[in-house]
């Protein structure tokens, strides 16, 4: 079940999704970073858990953030597009293939080789609770790369 809240104009979706480097040079990695901390419609929000925020794998190359988005933005169309946009190159020499995981679907866009995995966590219709428990068990069956320490 879908979760909306409204603030204002906006229709608030907050949700987890994750981005991990899979044969990007470290230009390309920095470079879409930067591009994805851009991303969500309320970064100007007055309550910082509404905005676009992130962590960063300890080895740089993978990335979890959370913020406010169109579900229509990370459909594999659009997310070709964007990337085709951010890299200057044609979005007709990247294609993606699917995936389904235990922690939600992911598309693996190929361009020269596989360069780039995408995980909504729990999926792009599911609450803001589903997935960030999602993201959380990610983060715990990962723990090590994601300096995650349990006492």
């Amino acid at each position: 079940m879908r979760t909306w809240l409204h603030w204002g104009r906006y229709n608030v979706n907050r949700q987890y999704y994750g981005i991990e480097d899979l044969g990007m040079v470290k230009e390309q990695r920095d470079m879409l970073f930067a591009a994805l901390k851009g991303l969500g419609r309320n970064n100007l929000h007055p309550k910082p858990n509404y905005r676009n925020h992130w962590r960063i794998r300890l080895d740089g190359k993978a990335m979890i953030f959370e913020g406010d988005f169109n579900d229509e933005d990370w459909t594999v169309d659009s997310m070709t597009n964007w990337l085709s946009q951010v890299f200057e190159v044609n979005p007709h020499t990247i294609s993606a293939s699917l995936a389904s995981t235990g922690y939600g679907p992911t598309a693996t866009f190929i361009r020269n080789g596989a360069k780039m995995r995408m995980i909504a966590f729990g999926g792009l219709l599911t609450s803001w609770q589903e997935s960030h428990l999602k993201a959380l068990a990610y983060l715990k069956a990962n723990k090590l790369e994601w300096e995650i320490f349990e006492e």
